[in-house]
């Protein structure tokens, strides 16, 4: 834990995630990165200094953005930090630690959005009341049609309520991939440097637990007959647990296409406008899905010839 503390790494480090969380902003994906660097850091110089350089990265980021921001980072990246170095230093197992880091990642985020009052507005309605407001001046301010007009205010209006029914999908998804992020690229890190660490395999490798995802299936199958059977209104659970369960499965096949692609197309440049093009075309997230569940009953990475 008490490490030699190099000066201008730590100062490179505050630099560094002060840099990341302003361009998350703007890319909020560049937030899912930020733990890997101060994981990497820990190994190097000790939990309590780096601990230190997070704690002055989050008071400098209030000040130079919002307080609110550097609390919230906070609360909800300092704990996970420490869980992640905890179970690495540990070798508690991969299942083990994505579990415990996204539990935690989502207990913090619901602490933050109950102190912020924003979970409040959400349950009473007020949150999509505003959001809606915002986006009809806006719709009425623009140079269109009456009929235009109310067509797209409707479809605004939908689709806010609709993310707004999913959010409990995205924040778990949310947690799962910074967790993944974080700790694969800091193990990666740390193996290059020579130590012994159990990390998440690449993402092209990646694959679901065969039991979690059979399990899952079982109980969402149970929990729409019992719905439809017995109307126990619970179809935004359903919902949520869908859209968690057919993402995963979409990630699996994506790691599957890019398994492939590596093989044919060396530049992550093409790969990656190739992955793209997937994603855009209508059918193919379906596909993706489909593929990764088929990838839970058979090998596809190793079918010979292939």
């Amino acid at each position: 834990m008490y490490r030699k503390t190099y000066g201008l790494r730590a100062l490179k480090l505050l630099l560094y995630s002060v840099l990341l969380v302003i361009g998350g902003l703007f890319v909020p994906v560049l937030f899912a990165f930020i733990p890997a660097l101060f994981l990497s850091e820990m190994r190097i110089q000790g939990v309590l200094p780096i601990s230190a350089v997070f704690v002055g990265a989050c008071a400098l980021i209030g000040f130079l953005t919002d307080p609110i921001l550097g609390l919230s980072l906070l609360t909800v990246m300092g704990p996970l930090i420490l869980i992640l170095d905890y179970c690495m230093r540990t070798d508690r197992s991969v299942e083990t630690t994505m579990a415990v880091g996204t539990v935690l990642f989502l207990v913090s985020l619901g602490l933050i959005l109950y102190q912020t009052g924003t979970l409040q507005a959400i349950e009473s309605g007020a949150f999509v009341e505003n959001i809606n407001e915002i986006q009809g001046e806006i719709v009425q301010k623009a140079a269109l049609a009456d009929v235009e007009k109310s067509r797209i205010a409707l479809t605004l209006k939908t689709a806010v309520s609709r993310a707004v029914t999913l959010l409990p999908a995205f924040a778990l998804l949310s947690g799962l991939g910074i967790v993944y992020i974080s700790y694969r690229i800091s193990g990666r890190n740390m193996r290059i440097s020579g130590e012994e660490v159990i990390c998440p395999e690449p993402f092209f490798l990646m694959h679901l637990p065969r039991s979690l995802v059979f399990l899952s299936l079982g109980l969402l199958a149970t929990t729409a007959a019992m719905n439809y059977f017995f109307s126990l209104g619970i179809e935004p659970y359903l919902l949520n647990g869908l859209v968690v369960l057919v993402t995963l499965l979409a990630f699996q096949g994506m790691s599957i296409v890019n398994y492939y692609l590596l093989r044919f197309f060396p530049s992550p440049f093409v790969r990656g406008m190739l992955m793209l093009f997937i994603l855009v075309v209508p059918v193919g997230q379906m596909g993706l899905a489909a593929l990764g569940l088929l990838d839970q009953f058979i090998d596809v990475r190793g079918i010979e010839g292939v």
